[in-house]
């Protein structure tokens, strides 16, 4: 684990941090493997210039750090992050190859919560885990962003935690929204067979917001059955606790592929345009 220090202008704390009711922050990301595997030339001339400076010929290039309106990808969530007023901590999870790099990214940046870097794990539940474990004893509330969704925004954040609070019955917090494609339900040789009612079918994106005490429990339960759940909630509710969800925010797309990086782009920069401000520019 390594601790970022903060430029000296910038120690203060917000109001919220020391309070069991704030929230730290877990920034987690899954592997590039697909994201460079897809990076073989075939792109049109727009997409390929976006990336091609930082991917180059090396597969093992980190889609966070990837160039997204003018600052790395990673950039984005941690400064949304940094603007949610309940936020009191982030703790980015890193893979060791991209360890020096993005601290001299945070450190750079114009937060105010201290930062904190841990070590990634080989898939993304190992690294959350890691990165429960780097949360300050005196938060209650532990909210999971995935680093390759750089378009949340601070209010997105806030609303997760907000709400988690007033729920007392649920141990955690997600947003997504309801499904407007007709889902099919597909077999191995892709032949269709059977189309589910999608009224009741959310896609779930981040953040996902949890009671710390729950989330933490919940990997304990899943390293010990050798479960892999394909997001933290789905640990939760395997566990036997409730998860709500929040109808919030449609835009924060997943970077998987490189054209991914494409659609962001203008996103982030129509939202940066319109806004105008440096509010804006720190995802609020």
């Amino acid at each position: 684990m390594l601790h970022v220090e903060q430029k000296p202008e910038l120690t203060h704390l917000s109001t919220a941090f020391g309070s069991s009711d704030t929230s730290a922050i877990i920034v987690a990301a899954g592997t590039s493997e697909r994201f460079n595997a897809a990076h073989d030339g075939d792109y049109p001339d727009e997409i390929s210039a976006i990336i091609a400076k930082d991917i180059g010929e090396d597969s093992s290039f980190s889609k966070i750090l990837a160039p997204l309106a003018g600052s790395p990808l990673l950039t984005w969530s941690i400064l949304a992050a940094d603007a949610a007023p309940s936020v009191a901590e982030i703790i980015v999870v890193v893979r060791g190859e991209d360890l020096a790099e993005v601290k001299a990214l945070v450190s750079g940046l114009p937060t105010v919560v201290p930062i904190v870097l841990a070590q990634g794990g080989t898939t993304r539940q190992e690294s959350v885990r890691h990165g429960l474990a780097a949360v300050n004893p005196l938060h209650h509330f532990v909210t999971v962003l995935d680093g390759a969704r750089p378009l949340v925004t601070s209010d997105t954040i806030e609303a997760t935690i907000r709400n988690l609070r007033l729920r007392k019955d649920l141990a955690g917090m997600v947003v997504g929204y309801p499904s407007v494609d007709t889902l099919k339900v597909v077999d191995s040789d892709a032949t269709v067979c059977g189309t589910p009612d999608r009224a009741r079918y959310w896609c779930i994106q981040t953040p996902q917001t949890f009671r710390k005490a729950d989330l933490r429990d919940a990997h304990t339960l899943a390293m010990s059955i050798g479960l892999e759940g394909t997001d933290d909630a789905s640990l939760v509710e395997n566990a036997g606790k409730k998860v709500g969800c929040l109808d919030l925010q449609r835009d924060n797309i997943k970077v998987t592929l490189p054209i991914d990086l494409v659609v962001a782009e203008a996103l982030l920069n129509t939202r940066l345009k319109n806004e105008g401000s440096h509010e804006a520019k720190r995802g609020l």
